[in-house]
């Protein structure tokens, strides 16, 4: 899985380790991992091996963009949210 966010590159550490989430890929959801953290240690890393690891700027972005747009392709727009968040960044 890594250890940062598979979109913008973001690195997990200490301090931001509340802003990761788990993605799910593919259809074969069991549950949502953040909220059934009380299962068996077994079952939660199999739900684990499931997902990529995106940071919750770039998780909502591609909940949105496949939600709202009608499936586009996730590939095709993140450079566009690169992008996005790097004028955001240098603006401040």
């Amino acid at each position: 899985m890594g250890n940062k966010c598979v979109d913008c590159g973001l690195k997990v550490s200490k301090l931001l380790l509340p802003i990761f989430e788990f993605d799910h890929i593919g259809n074969d959801k069991a549950f949502n991992i953040s909220k059934n953290l009380h299962l068996s240690n077994r079952l939660v890393k199999r739900e684990v091996k499931k997902c990529v690891l995106r940071c919750v700027e770039c998780h909502r972005f591609k909940t949105f963009y496949n939600g709202k747009g009608g499936k586009l392709e996730w590939k095709n727009i993140k450079n566009k949210i690169r992008t996005l968040l790097l004028d955001r960044d240098n603006k401040n």
